[in-house]
């Protein structure tokens, strides 16, 4: 079975995001033993590319994990595309970020397929790991 509710798949199609891709990709460098060229991790990084992080005002788009394992999986990752992604990200991350002022000023709300699991603090957290 799917790991989100069919209302949370209804609201995050998983056409939105790459965060398995993401995560794969992520490992495939990790784990990378040879320096020659990867034809698999470069598809998956193709793919990370191709959807760069966004906020919505229905959150369809709104993805922390994604994120977070795509940066991680682009670091170093030189280019054009690799730019446009991160600054993307970054402001993307800004305009989400909870606002002083408020009880939960600094934070991210749990607005993305993992925050009813995660809560404010894994949405948090896996915002800080990508920026």
């Amino acid at each position: 079975p799917p790991a989100r509710t069919s209302n949370s798949v209804s609201i995050w199609p998983a056409s939105s995001s790459e965060s398995l891709t993401a995560g794969a990709a992520l490992l495939r460098r990790l784990l990378r033993t040879g320096s020659g060229p990867d034809p698999a991790l470069e598809a998956h990084l193709d793919l990370v590319l191709a959807k760069p992080p966004q906020a919505s005002a229905d959150f369809s788009t709104h993805d922390f994990y994604y994120w977070s394992f795509g940066a991680r999986a682009l670091a170093g990752v030189k280019g054009a595309g690799a730019d446009r992604w991160r600054t993307a990200l970054a402001r993307t991350l800004q305009a989400l970020q909870v606002g002083s002022g408020k009880p939960a000023a600094g934070s991210f709300d749990p607005n993305d397929p993992w925050g009813e699991d995660e809560g404010r603090v894994g949405t948090t957290a896996h915002a800080v790991l990508a920026w």
